[in-house]
């Protein structure tokens, strides 16, 4: 950990990348822009740009180095995550606060004149702001993931943030992001903020815009569901790490056991009876013809009360939400199985995870 006695800068902004060659030049860019608005207007004196790579093996490095950026590289043979990437880069930073941003993303150029000011108050322990899904076409999934961007007309009490800015006095605390995790290192972290007592917040200002699907904008179903399961397998690897501490038990107890959940499987059970009873039916057929006539019976009910359903969602204008809402069942399926995996996965300890990457550009 950095000594706080010798910390002499404002602001470290650590951006984390792997093989982002497309992305990394304009990330860099918009965050020079920010944090050069920031010391125009007298909110930041000294500032710093860290870039932690986790061993990328395209032009990212030979981009990043055209800019007055510090470069450390995680190597290849090191478990290699996100959270990794941050964990590096923090160790590697000096600023009182830290921001923690994706080679994947680009910064609103006002956003850190706009979010340190909040920061003075004692209470708050970090804080995030809107975050946008940059997507290219009016596929259903894309339009759905940029609706549910982690929008807010007001300053909000959170309990987390994804891309965010934190006191460094605060995660000294708390201790800085485990390197160990998969996914979910955002959530744990925060939690773990919350849990010491201090205040996290939502702004509503732009922060970042998030290239999830790269320029192209082109994400798919299955792009989504395989992000949804490192996050899962993140979160129960977290969990292992803190479920004895009843608060953080709690927390991520909720999250993954509640009445959204339920409904989800109970549709699940509703489908599952509902093809189980057509098989039987048709299975006794050649015994009793009645048996097979109930089941279509009951079939032409329920594709009635379905069809009513589905007209008046369309009528009042939520078809595609409809539609879409049908993709809940794989991801509470991938979501559940990801978080018992990650459960199960032996916990390493964090303080044993090499911290001497290589300084490619100081």
């Amino acid at each position: 950990m950095t000594n706080k006695s010798l910390v002499d800068c404002d602001l470290s902004v650590v951006v984390i990348a792997r093989n982002e060659e497309d992305m990394i030049a304009t990330c860099i860019e918009s965050v020079l822009t920010s944090v050069k608005n920031a010391h125009d207007a007298g909110i930041i004196g000294s500032s710093e740009l860290i870039l932690a790579d986790s061993a990328s093996t395209d032009r990212t490095i030979e981009i990043a180095k055209r800019y007055p950026i510090k470069i450390v590289q995680l190597d290849q043979k090191w478990p290699l995550s996100a959270s990794a990437g941050r964990y590096i880069g923090f160790l590697n930073s000096i600023g009182r606060y830290v921001y923690f941003m994706d080679g994947d993303c680009t910064m609103d150029e006002q956003w850190f004149s706009k979010s340190i000011p909040y920061l003075k108050d004692e209470r708050i322990g970090g804080l995030e702001g809107i975050e946008a899904e940059y997507v290219s076409s009016n596929s259903l999934l894309q339009t759905m993931v940029e609706s549910s961007s982690s929008k807010t007309e007001t300053v909000i009490e959170t309990d987390f943030v994804g891309k965010a800015l934190f006191k460094r006095e605060v995660l000294e605390e708390v201790g800085p992001y485990n390197p160990y995790l998969i996914g979910g290192e955002d959530r744990d972290i925060s939690y773990r903020v919350c849990s010491a007592g201090y205040l996290l917040l939502r702004l509503p200002f732009n922060a970042v815009t998030h290239f999830w699907a790269k320029k192209e904008g082109n994400l798919s179903l299955k792009r989504y569901l395989q992000s949804v399961y490192v996050w899962s397998k993140g979160d129960g690897q977290a969990f292992r790490y803190t479920y004895k501490d009843s608060d953080m038990f709690y927390r991520h107890i909720l999250r993954y056991v509640n009445t959204f959940y339920l409904k989800v499987y109970g549709l699940i059970f509703l489908l599952v009876s509902f093809t189980y009873m057509n098989i039987l039916a048709f299975i006794l057929s050649s015994e009793s013809i009645a048996s097979f006539l109930i089941a279509v019976f009951i079939d032409l009910i329920l594709m009635g009360f379905a069809g009513l359903y589905m007209v008046i969602r369309k009528k009042g204008g939520q078809w595609k939400e409809f539609l879409f809402s049908f993709h809940m069942i794989p991801y509470v399926l991938v979501r559940h199985y990801g978080f018992i995996v990650g459960f199960l996965k032996f916990p390493k300890d964090p303080k044993n995870y090499p911290t001497n990457a290589m300084l490619i550009k100081d």
